[in-house]
């Protein structure tokens, strides 16, 4: 049995209740028949996710060691290495509450763009 995703469900939660119900019913499997997952797509899902958490740990540590290198001093090092974090959470958390996405964002930006782009040429 083939179970596919709808549009917009979220791939891990699916597959952890499927195998969950599969596992309640594989009790009733007729004997001689087993269980079994062939194909697990999450697996790679869940191990970029990890990747991406640790290269996000990374990053931070080297753009705050970058800035104590250039400012010289752990107290005016201290602010932007909170600042920042703080806006970029801030952003994403807007952008949820108000029901946009990167691409809509990103979207956005392009066009803004090309129309300042568009009116400042002079031809």
């Amino acid at each position: 049995m083939t179970v596919r995703l709808a549009p917009g469900a979220n791939a891990l939660t699916t597959i952890d209740a499927v195998k969950k119900r599969a596992t309640e019913l594989a009790a009733s499997l007729p004997e001689g028949m087993e269980l079994s997952f062939p194909v697990d797509n999450t697996r790679f899902i869940r191990i970029s996710i990890r990747e991406v958490i640790f290269t996000l740990i990374e990053a931070i540590a080297l753009v705050i060691f970058v800035m104590w290198i250039f400012l010289q001093n752990w107290r005016t090092t201290l602010i932007p290495a909170i600042a920042v974090p703080v806006v970029l959470f801030g952003t994403f958390g807007a952008l949820c509450v108000t029901g946009y996405t990167i691409n809509t964002l990103t979207l956005f930006a392009l066009c803004c763009r090309s129309v300042c782009w568009s009116t400042t040429r002079s031809w």
